[in-house]
C-alpha cells in the first residue's frame, strides 16, 4: 500500500525529481503532460510521484506505445510486449523481467484504486526510448515521433515505423526528429524557404524557415541556432518550437539544454581565449563562466574541465567531485567512468570508487551494462564490475532496447543481446542504436542517403538501402 507522501503530479516538481528524484527546481502547479513518441496520453487516473519516482497507469502508457498488455489477477503480474521486447512487473516488487532477464526497479509498481501504476522512466528506457523533461512546457517526453528520413532516387522523404513512405521532403538534407521537429538544409527545386537550415514538422511542413547558418536538435523545448551576420560574425540564439527567439546571449559557442542548463562559451581577455559557464532557460548565467570546458548535465551533475583535469559540479555550480581526473564521462545509473593515468574505472556520485581502475578504456552505463576495453578488445560489465560479455569486439555502442551494436572484424557491424549472443548478423558498415524497435544501418560508405536503411529488432528491413550511381 502506498504511503501518505504520495502527491499528484504537478509542475511543482523538480527537473530531475520528476524522473529521478534529485535536484529540485520549482515551477508552477499546472498539470503535467506525458507524451509517448510525440503523442500525449489521456489518463482517467492521474500519474503521481512517490519518493521522487513518477508512476503512471500501465495500460494507457503501454497501449500508446503500441504494445500488447495483460494483467493476470491470480499471478498479480503486468505483462507488456512490443518492439521485440517483453516486460513483466509485479506490484510491490522492486524488480522486473525484461526478455527473460532480471532488471532492478527504483520503485515497485503499485495498485491504487484497482489500477496498476508502473515507474515511467524505467518503462521508457527499457523500451529504448529517450526520456526527457521539458520543465518550461510541463512535458515529460518518452521517445520521438516515429518518422525516419530516407533518400530515394536522389530525393528525400520520410517513412513511418512500418516502412511506408509518408512524405516527400523538398530539401537537400533532413535529419532525425527531435521533440517533433527535424532539421532540414537548403530548400530544393521550388526555392521555398531560402538558403540555410530550418525545421519541419511531422507533416513535412517548413515551420521554422531555412534562415540559419547552424542549427541543433531541439532539447527541452529549445534549439541553439546561429545567424551569419558577416563572414566572421555570427549571432547566437536559442529559439522555441515556434521559431520565436527566447534568448540571444553574447557567447562564442552554445550547446543543447540538459536538465534545465546549457553549457556555453564566452570570450575572455587572457590566454585562454574563452571560458565555459551555464545558462538557464531564461538566458541567465546561473553558473558563471570560469571553466576551461563545460559539458552537459546528467543525473544532476555537470562534467567540467579545469587546468586539464576533469571533475563534477551540481546545478548551483558547487564542486562536488574535485577536478582530479585525467579524463571522465557523464554519470549514468549513478556511475561515471573516469581515467587516472592510463587506466579507467568508475566512481559513484559520492566520489567513491565503485569499480577500481583496471580498464584501457570505458564507456557510460546503459540498461545496466557498460562497455569496457581490455587490451585491444571491448566487452561489457555490470554495475558491480562483473564482466558479463567477454572482450571480443573492435568497437561497441550502448545497449538500448536490449540490443547493442558491435563491430566484429575490420568493418562488420551487427547486434548482440545482453548474454553476448549475436542477435543480428554483422553485415553492416555502420549500425546505430535501436529506438522504439527501429535502428538505422548503412551498407556502404556514401554517408547519409541511399546506402542507409532501417531494420527492426529481428534484423528485417523496414526500409532497404537503395544504391544509386552518383555522377
Amino acid at each position: 500500500m502506498l504511503r501518505k507522501n504520495r502527491v499528484v503530479l504537478s509542475l511543482a516538481l523538480s527537473l530531475t525529481a520528476c524522473l529521478t528524484g534529485t535536484v529540485p527546481i520549482q515551477a508552477s502547479n499546472s498539470p503535467l503532460t506525458i507524451r509517448v513518441d510525440g503523442e500525449p496520453i489521456s489518463f482517467v487516473q492521474q500519474p503521481f510521484i512517490e519518493d521522487g519516482i513518477t508512476l503512471v497507469p500501465f495500460r494507457p502508457l503501454f497501449e500508446k506505445m503500441g504494445w500488447q498488455v495483460d494483467w493476470d489477477p491470480q499471478m498479480r503480474k503486468v505483462t507488456a510486449a512490443g518492439d521485440g521486447l517483453k516486460i513483466e512487473m509485479t506490484p510491490d516488487i522492486n524488480a522486473a523481467v525484461v526478455n527473460g532477464e532480471d532488471a532492478a526497479l527504483d520503485k515497485a509498481p503499485a495498485i491504487v484504486d484497482g489500477t496498476v501504476f508502473v515507474p515511467l522512466r524505467f518503462v521508457g528506457e527499457a523500451s529504448g526510448r529517450k526520456v526527457s523533461w521539458i520543465e518550461r512546457l510541463g512535458i515529460v517526453s518518452i521517445g520521438e515521433t516515429k518518422l525516419y528520413p530516407i533518400q530515394q532516387e536522389e530525393k528525400n522523404g520520410l517513412i513511418d515505423n512500418h516502412g511506408h513512405k509518408t512524405i516527400d521532403i523538398p530539401f537537400f538534407s533532413v535529419l532525425p526528429f527531435s521533440e517533433g521537429l527535424a532539421q532540414v538544409w537548403s530548400a530544393a527545386k521550388d526555392g521555398n524557404g531560402g538558403n540555410g537550415s530550418g525545421y519541419i514538422d511531422v507533416k513535412g511542413q517548413l515551420v521554422i524557415p531555412c534562415q540559419y547558418f547552424e542549427t541543433a536538435p531541439f532539447s527541452e523545448g529549445l534549439a541553439y541556432v546561429t545567424v551569419l551576420i558577416s563572414q566572421d560574425v555570427k549571432r547566437h540564439q536559442y529559439i522555441d518550437t515556434t521559431g520565436k527567439v527566447v534568448m540571444e546571449p553574447d557567447i562564442l559557442f552554445g550547446s543543447q539544454f540538459h536538465e534545465g542548463l546549457a553549457a556555453v562559451a564566452v570570450a575572455t581577455h587572457d590566454d585562454r581565449l574563452y571560458t565555459y559557464g551555464y545558462l538557464n532557460v531564461k538566458g541567465e548565467f546561473t553558473i558563471s563562466p570560469h571553466f576551461d570546458f563545460g559539458y552537459d548535465f546528467s543525473e544532476g551533475l555537470g562534467r567540467v574541465k579545469i587546468d586539464d583535469k576533469f571533475g563534477f559540479i551540481d546545478i548551483s555550480g558547487t564542486s562536488v567531485i574535485a577536478a582530479k581526473f585525467d579524463d571522465a564521462l557523464d554519470f549514468h545509473s549513478g556511475l561515471a567512468p573516469v581515467k587516472v593515468g592510463e587506466k579507467w574505472g568508475y566512481i559513484n556520485t559520492s566520489d567513491g570508487w565503485a569499480i577500481p581502475l583496471q580498464y584501457d578504456d570505458a564507456q557510460p552505463f546503459s540498461e545496466g551494462l557498460a562497455a569496457v576495453k581490455m587490451g585491444s578488445k571491448w566487452g561489457f560489465i555490470d554495475t558491480k564490475g562483473k564482466q558479463v560479455i567477454k572482450s571480443s569486439f573492435e568497437k561497441t555502442k550502448p545497449f538500448t532496447g536490449g540490443l547493442a551494436a558491435v563491430q566484429i572484424g575490420d568493418w562488420e557491424w551487427g547486434y548482440i543481446n545482453k548474454r553476448g549472443e549475436i542477435k543480428i548478423k554483422p553485415t553492416y558498415y555502420e549500425a546505430s542504436q535501436f529506438s522504439a524497435g527501429i535502428a538505422n544501418v548503412r551498407v556502404g560508405w556514401a554517408g547519409e542517403g541511399p546506402d542507409s536503411g532501417y531494420i527492426d529488432v529481428n534484423g528485417d528491413y523496414i526500409w532497404a538501402p537503395r544504391q544509386v550511381d552518383f555522377k
